[in-house]
Parts: C-alpha cells; structure tokens; sequence
C-alpha cells in the first residue's frame, strides 16, 4: 500500500500528458501554468484553513528551504514548458524523468556501493543518446535543446522533492501543509512572462476548461507526489515514478493506436533501467 500515491501520481501524470496537449492546445501554456497555479493556491489553502497562518510562520522560520522548494518547482515548470516548446511532449518527459531517476541512482550508488545502479545510469544514458540519434521533431524544433531543457527540468524536480522532505521533516508538517505553500514563486515567476494580450485571449470557456483540468492535471497528482515522499521517501520516489514515460507510452498506444520503435525503445531502456536494482543482488 506504501506505492499506491505513487502509482496515483503515475497514473493521473500519464493520463495528462495523453490528453492535455489536446484539451488545452490553443491555450497559452504560460496562461495555462498561470492559472492551474492559482487553483492549486486556491484549493490546497482551503484544505488547510485551520492550520494556515501557523503553516506560513513555519515556513517563514525555515525561510531558506521554503525558498529552495519553491525556487526549483519554478524552475522544474518552466523548464518543462520551455523543452516541449523547442522539441516535443515526448522528448520533455523522456528527459525529465531520465534525469530525475539519474540522479536518484547516483545518490544510491554514493550511498551503498551497488553496481547494478551504475547499470541503471547506463541505460538511461543509452535512452537518451537514442532520442538525440534517432527521434524525429518537426521542422524548426531542436531535439537536444528539449533533451537540455528537460534534464535540467528533472534535476530540479529532485531539488524539490529533496527540499520539500527536508522541510517537512524540520518543521514537521504535512502534506497539504506542504502544497498550501509552494506555489507562490512559481505563480509569480509565469504571471511576470505572460503577455498582457494572451491573458486577455483567455475566453470564460477556457477559463472554466483550465479549472476543470487543473484537478487531473496539476493537483490530484501533486497531492499523490508530496505523499509518495512522505510515505517512500526521496530517492525512492525519484526512481519510481519516473514510470511516467513508459506508463503514458502505453496509454498514447491504446488511445491512438500509433507504435513508434524509437519511443518504444526508450521506454524499454528505462523500464529495465528502473527494474535493475531490483533483480541483482550487487
């Protein structure tokens, strides 16, 4: 029952990245971020109403770790946003979570000397060499600046689940405690890049159509994260729920019925990658 959040966070991220890019494709992606930002502010400040002002004052007095947090979920955002504008949906997931689980690997390797995690790495590294080779964007997208923009993406998403434990940890507070806060900066990092004319194109429709996805999208699958490490830990988490890519590649096949050998084989590199350790005992 440990890895139920994270196969909720696995489940409603891959559900996401099938559907999103249609639902709201029109839609500025930085009016997108704005607003499911200020949902997520909206919902989670009214689960913790009763512990709000108390929440605040903690994260005041462990200012530097909220600042952390909040800085590289910014960046882990928009970084996300920015690859799969240059290179594609696929290419800014793949890199994302590759980087993410590397970095979790390396951690373990650090910490209990297992080989099997440096055969992990290796894996991952041959999947992304394969996207870099092989993958295929439209005409004036850039595979390795997605590939770029991706694993630094990746590598502040485990900044921010390192620091948000840690701040959970010192202050001892809970998960929605937690999501209560660390929206702010990332709110006001994408209001400060939002062109005043795409805010303006935003029609009630779409407005409505924004709230509406910010449940599936952003924050069910937020909650399921903070309590993935809550309840598994960083690294742990780091590693499995970067299922994502071939979780979402699957469901991209049942819906549309399209098989790409290059986007297989990558899934196939990471999930053996992340089974690895599992299976051999060094």
């Amino acid at each position: 029952m440990k890895y139920l959040a994270a196969c909720g966070y696995i489940f409603f991220t891959a559900i996401s990245f099938v559907f999103l890019d249609k639902i709201i494709a029109h839609i500025d992606q930085l009016v997108a971020l704005s607003v499911m930002s200020i949902c997520a502010i909206v919902v989670f400040n009214l689960l913790n109403y009763k512990r709000l002002i108390k929440t605040y004052l903690i994260c005041w007095q462990h200012w530097y770790l909220f600042l952390i947090m909040s800085i590289a979920l910014a960046i882990d955002w928009y970084t996300m946003v920015t690859s799969a504008q240059k290179s594609d949906p696929f290419v800014a997931m793949s890199a994302l979570f590759i980087a993410l689980s590397l970095v979790g690997f390396v951690k373990e390797f650090i910490t209990k000397q297992r080989y099997s995690y440096l055969i992990s790495c290796g894996l991952l590294i041959v999947a992304i060499l394969v996207l870099l080779v092989a993958y295929q964007v439209p005409i004036g997208k850039s595979t390795s600046s997605g590939l770029i923009y991706g694993a630094i993406a990746g590598i502040a998403f485990y900044v921010y689940v390192y620091s948000s434990a840690r701040l959970a940890i010192k202050a001892n507070l809970q998960t929605i405690e937690i999501l209560a806060t660390r929206f702010w900066i990332l709110l006001i990092f994408s209001l400060s890049l939002v062109k005043f004319d795409a805010l303006l194109a935003l029609q009630r429709n779409n407005l409505v159509r924004l709230v509406l996805v910010s449940f599936g999208a952003l924050i069910i699958p937020i909650y399921c994260n903070q309590k993935s490490i809550e309840k598994l830990g960083v690294t742990a988490t780091a590693i499995f729920i970067s299922l994502v890519p071939p979780v979402t590649y699957v469901f991209y096949v049942i819906v549309t019925g399209q098989i790409s050998i290059v986007n297989t084989l990558v899934c196939v590199l990471i999930s053996i990658a992340l089974v690895v350790p599992k299976f051999m005992i060094r």
